[in-house]
């Protein structure tokens, strides 16, 4: 039997007592509304899209943002944000659109997609910054009579590369015959093909690889990729010049973009390498002037070095350069040295943008976040509360009281009477985010297997004899349960004595256990569940797959059927100790 239903990552189930307090957080200004049946929101909705961002682009004046990412799965999603409040003035969810650039000027915001037969410019604000209406789809449309639906040419699909110029007025667009044009970027009504208002000389033979606007729009650098290595040349359009090509290293790819800026000048090039280097190059010459190490991932605790966005800022005098291993440096464009550490995301920054005046530098990424910057002092703006990054276990008091949240940056909790931020503590995926003690406190780890106990709402944590990934504690209290590896701990509560350990097939990630807490069905990285008898310690098989989240599975009343993600868009109920499939559930096609 099938029946489906909607996705839940995340699930948080809160005692009635929360229902019958009437008291609710002073709403902030600007705070979208609660959807329908929601009785609080905890934590900031600031500069939060909810996606993975990969393009930023300033208003002319500054007071507004727009990012554009994809929600993991879901398609991609535009915002445009308030720079003075941080909060979201206008949002479009998109049908997976491969955008290849974003920029806004006093022309109006424009959002550019590669079309089958040349491109497409969706213009999301007009010139006096006003949005198109909520029920105009142009934008999930792979073309719409309202936009500018230009056709650059009989050009084969995949051997054009596209780019807005700073003030969003021109698109240059590198042609498979080894020529530029630039085109006029402004919606209109016509889907002919537009006249190019300038045309390149030839450019050398290869892939087109990248196009940087430089000199106020005066002038792009084009680079071009062969089985040798990559090119760059300049291309004065005022002049009708193009420059002798010199040999640049390829940058990191993020897609298909590169870790790579030019100075708005045109004086430089920086490309991020995939070991942390950062080399700067002068143009036209192509002379390295600097080669710098910013990024390493083994030093500052991570897996991974490569830089994954470079950017000239502070008038071309600095660098912003972030990496892999989740910092964001600022250093002299000449010389090198370090000037700020920015360090304000959980996961790599892939855009980075600065305002027209230059007073603000906006940076975004992997983390769903998007942090502002005063490039005077390298000081935040307008700084997140709450969680940085991605929230992957929600928690509830015993007593309905609090919640706790654990992200990539650690461990939250809000007072729900309040819906203020109570408690903050350090914690990460491998230790299991965080747990709810029986007492209220809030258990939380290291990611290297140290445990602590956190009161609530104050008091100083005490340092634990257990050990490990948390999972659960049994109904009653009595008994907690960690994980190191393949090994699942029991430990007396609260005690903290250790009872048993038990040997299971592979990484124990998660745990659910049965009303009576006799039983617990253990999810397990890449198999099949094991079923834990928590009175013996013997552990048999459920061919039930879980997902990886730290609340995969639940038990029903009674202790014999278990329900568990197996996707994210999956559910499936199996009996146990039966060990049979009862139902299967699937998210609605759309």
């Amino acid at each position: 039997m099938r029946t489906r239903i909607w996705p839940a990552l995340l699930l948080l189930t809160v005692p009635t007592v929360l229902l019958a307090q009437d008291s609710r957080p002073p709403a902030i200004a600007g705070d979208p509304p609660l959807p329908e049946g929601a009785v609080r929101r905890l934590g900031d909705t600031r500069f939060r899209p909810g996606a993975r961002i990969r393009y930023l682009a300033f208003s002319p004046d500054g007071t507004r943002l727009a990012s554009w990412g994809s929600s993991m799965s879901f398609g991609d999603r535009l915002s445009v944000w308030d720079t003075f409040t941080g909060r979201e003035v206008f949002t479009k969810l998109q049908a997976g659109q491969q955008l290849v650039d974003l920029g806004w000027g006093t022309d109006g915001g424009f959002a550019v997609f590669p079309t089958p037969d040349g491109f497409r410019i969706w213009s999301f604000a007009d010139a006096a910054g006003k949005h198109p209406p909520a029920e105009d789809e142009d934008a999930v449309k792979p073309a719409g009579p309202k936009v500018a639906a230009m056709r650059a040419g009989a050009v084969p699909p995949g051997n054009e590369v596209l780019a807005l110029s700073p003030d969003a007025r021109r698109l240059a667009a590198f042609r498979s015959g080894g020529t530029d044009q630039l085109f006029e970027a402004k919606p209109g009504t016509s889907g002919a093909e537009p006249k190019p208002v300038a045309t390149s000389g030839p450019i050398p033979a290869g892939t087109c690889s990248g196009l940087r606007f430089v000199r106020g729009g005066k002038a792009v650098v084009v680079l071009t990729e062969t089985e040798k290595g990559q090119s760059a040349v300049v291309w004065d359009v005022e002049k009708g010049t193009v420059s002798d090509p010199v040999t640049v290293p390829i940058g990191v790819r993020q897609g298909t973009r590169q870790s790579l800026d030019v100075a708005n000048d045109g004086s430089a090039l920086a490309v991020g390498l995939a070991d942390g280097t950062i080399k700067v190059f002068d143009l036209p010459s192509g002379t390295e002037r600097l080669s710098v190490q910013k990024h390493d991932g083994p030093k500052h605790g991570g897996k991974w070095s490569e830089v994954s966005a470079v950017k000239f800022v502070n008038g071309d005098r600095q660098v912003l350069s972030a990496g892999r291993d989740n910092r964001q440096v600022v250093w002299d464009a000449k010389t090198g040295a370090d000037v700020a550490a920015l360090n304000g995301h959980g996961s790599w920054v892939e855009a980075v943008a600065v305002s027209a005046d230059g007073k603000r530098v906006a940076t975004a990424g992997q983390d769903s976040l998007v942090r502002l910057w005063d490039p005077a002092t390298w000081k935040p703006v307008l700084p997140p509360e709450g969680p940085h990054e991605t929230v992957w276990r929600l928690e509830a008091s015993r007593d309905g009281k609090y919640v706790a949240a654990g992200s990539g940056t650690g461990v939250y909790v809000w007072d729900l009477g309040s819906g203020r931020e109570v408690r903050s503590a350090p914690s990460d995926h491998r230790s299991g985010h965080v747990l709810f003690a029986p007492d209220g406190a809030i258990l939380a780890g290291d990611g290297k297997g140290k445990l602590s106990l956190y009161p609530i709402p104050t008091g100083e944590p005490r340092p634990l004899v257990a050990k490990g990934r948390l999972l659960d504690f049994t109904p009653d209290g009595k008994t907690l349960l960690t994980a190191e590896g393949t090994t699942v701990l029991l430990w007396d509560w609260p005690a903290c004595t250790q009872r048993r350990t038990v040997t299971v097939n592979a990484e124990a990630l998660s745990a659910a256990i049965s009303s009576d807490g006799r039983t617990s069905v253990i999810g397990l990285s890449g198999r099949a569940s094991a079923v834990l008898n928590l009175v013996t310690g013997e552990v048999g098989e459920l061919p039930l797959k879980l997902h990886w989240f730290s609340r995969a599975a639940g038990f029903a009343p009674g202790g014999r059927l278990v329900c568990g993600t197996v996707g994210t868009a999956q559910a499936e109920a199996w009996g146990v100790p039966t060990g049979g499939m009862v139902r299967k559930f699937e998210q609605p096609q759309a």
